[in-house]
């Protein structure tokens, strides 16, 4: 038998890549955004999260509301969406933890990573990296691309499609 790819360890392996980047050693806090969080806890349990020396997993846009706290290292894992990028830049403008290591879900456009850099005015970035775990993975072989319209949304380019086909 042929087996396919195991999604489950893929972002499992991601997760691992993150919470254990050497790059990136001692004690942490995990930030994630609504999507992100979904798939981080699908393969990693809490007990599993604080033995990477990670203390403190958080929404991204709830952690401008904590108090400084620089003796923790920042991992990001969020979807590089418009207002995740904004939300990013307001934590860079106002840092509160010592370093931050971001890593994306999927790809970046080089414009959103131009502004990231121009709000690192304290240069507390350490790394920036796409991860390719834009789903949720349900079961070895099942996935949730986790988004609510998205049958709308095949049928509304496979229209357009053949609408452009038709007009040539």
């Amino acid at each position: 038998l042929r087996r396919g790819m195991n999604v489950l360890s893929a972002v499992r392996g991601y997760v691992d890549k993150i919470v254990g980047d050497p790059n990136c050693p001692g004690m942490k806090v995990l930030l994630l955004d609504e999507c992100t969080t979904k798939t981080v806890a699908m393969v990693y349990s809490q007990t599993e999260i604080l033995d990477k020396e990670v203390f403190l997993v958080e929404r991204l846009e709830q952690a401008c509301k904590h108090e400084v706290m620089k003796h923790l290292k920042a991992c990001v894992f969020v979807r590089p969406t418009a207002g995740n990028l904004e939300v990013l830049k307001q934590e860079l403008r106002r840092p509160r933890f010592s370093e931050y290591h971001i890593f994306f879900s999927n790809v970046v456009a080089g414009d959103a990573l131009k502004g990231l850099a121009e709000a690192d005015d304290g240069e507390v970035v350490r790394q920036v990296q796409e991860y390719y775990a834009d789903y949720v993975p349900v079961n070895e072989a099942l996935f949730s691309i986790n988004q609510r319209q998205s049958l709308r949304l095949s049928t509304e380019l496979r229209d357009a499609f053949h609408q452009d086909m038709f007009a040539r």
